[in-house]
């Protein structure tokens, strides 16, 4: 549960990330 609970907080700090659109190179680097 725990390994779920982290992978579900590394989404979401990408997803975060993709709304604030910082950097478009962050996708890329995500879908890598």
């Amino acid at each position: 549960m725990s390994i779920l609970k982290l992978v579900l907080i590394d989404h979401l700090k990408i997803l975060l990330q993709i709304i604030h659109g910082r950097n478009r190179g962050a996708l890329a680097d995500v879908f890598v």
